[in-house]
Order: C-alpha cells, then sequence, then structure tokens
C-alpha cells in the first residue's frame, strides 16, 4: 500500500519526497483526509479532526501536543503492532 506524508511544518528538502503535502490549516486536514484515506498516523491531538470513518492511529509528538498524550508514544517495540493496525484499517 502507499503511504502519503502531510505537515503542518516546513517539509525538509532531505527527507521529503514528491507528493509530500504542506497541511495550510486544521480545515485543510480534514479536507485532506477526507479525500479518500482509509487511516491516519498522526499526534491525538488532531483526531478531532479526522472523520469517524477513517482509522486514527495516535503517535504522540512532543512538538505538537508536548507530554498531553505520551503515554500514548508508539515504543520501538511496538512498530510491529503499529505496522499490524495500519494493516487492518486498510483491509478492512
Amino acid at each position: 500500500a502507499d503511504a502519503d506524508v502531510a505537515s503542518f511544518f516546513t517539509l525538509s528538502d532531505s527527507f521529503s519526497e514528491e507528493g509530500d503535502l504542506k497541511v495550510r490549516s486544521e480545515e485543510h486536514l480534514t479536507e485532506l483526509v477526507s479525500s479518500g484515506y482509509k487511516c491516519v498516523i498522526g499526534d491525538p491531538i488532531f483526531r478531532g479532526l479526522v472523520p469517524e470513518k477513517v482509522s486514527f492511529i495516535p503517535d504522540p509528538q512532543a512538538a505538537v501536543s508536548g507530554r498531553l498524550f505520551w503515554n500514548e508514544r508508539i515504543g520501538i517495540d511496538s512498530l510491529g503492532q503499529m505496522a499490524e493496525r495500519v494493516a487492518k484499517s486498510i483491509l478492512d
């Protein structure tokens, strides 16, 4: 399956690829997600911007929500579990 990258922050030329998206606003994020995505991985602070029909996998980022959701942080040991959740959300 393909994955797209979207960010509210500056996209570094060193890491970004063609097709990566700069998110302009909360409304823009909701529009992007509503355009046919099945799953979003992002900071829990954005959960309310993702339509209920789209699976949301929380991945807290200190630059976004600080430590509010730090207990939901995906550790390196949990990457396999996250991959399973992504696959399940896409296949369902």
